[in-house]
C-alpha cells in the first residue's frame, strides 16, 4: 500500500459491498478421466473397479474423482455416483447397473 493512496482499512470498507459469504460446501478438488467401459461394466481406477450402468458398455464416459467420491458421465448427463474406496482388489457395485 505504500504507493497507493488510502489505507487498508478505507479500501476494505469501499470494497465490502462487493463481498459474498464463502460457500456452505467446501472446493473439492478432483481429476477428470475418459474411459471406455469394459465388457464387465465395471472401471478400474487406482486399484478399484466401479460399477456403469450396462448399458454404456464399449462407449466412452467421463469419471470425476475427488478424494470421496467417483462420478460417472455419459453425454453430459450423471449416470453413475460411488463413494471412493481405497481398499485394494474391491469392487464397488451398484445393483442398478446390472443387467436384470
Amino acid at each position: 500500500f505504500t504507493k497507493m493512496t488510502g489505507s487498508r482499512t478505507e479500501r476494505f470498507q469501499t470494497e465490502r459491498a462487493h463481498l459474498r459469504p464463502l460457500p456452505e460446501v467446501a472446493f473439492s478438488y478432483g481429476r477428470w478421466l475418459s474411459l471406455k467401459v469394459p465388457p464387465n461394466y465395471h472401471l478400474t481406477i487406482g486399484e478399484v473397479s466401479y460399477s456403469v450402468p450396462y448399458v454404456l458398455v464399449a462407449k466412452t464416459v467421463e469419471v470425476r474423482i475427488t478424494e470421496g467420491l467417483v462420478e460417472i458421465f455419459h453425454a453430459g448427463q450423471r449416470v453413475g455416483s460411488h463413494q471412493r474406496s481405497y481398499q485394494t482388489g474391491e469392487v464397488v457395485t451398484d445393483v442398478a447397473h446390472l443387467h436384470p
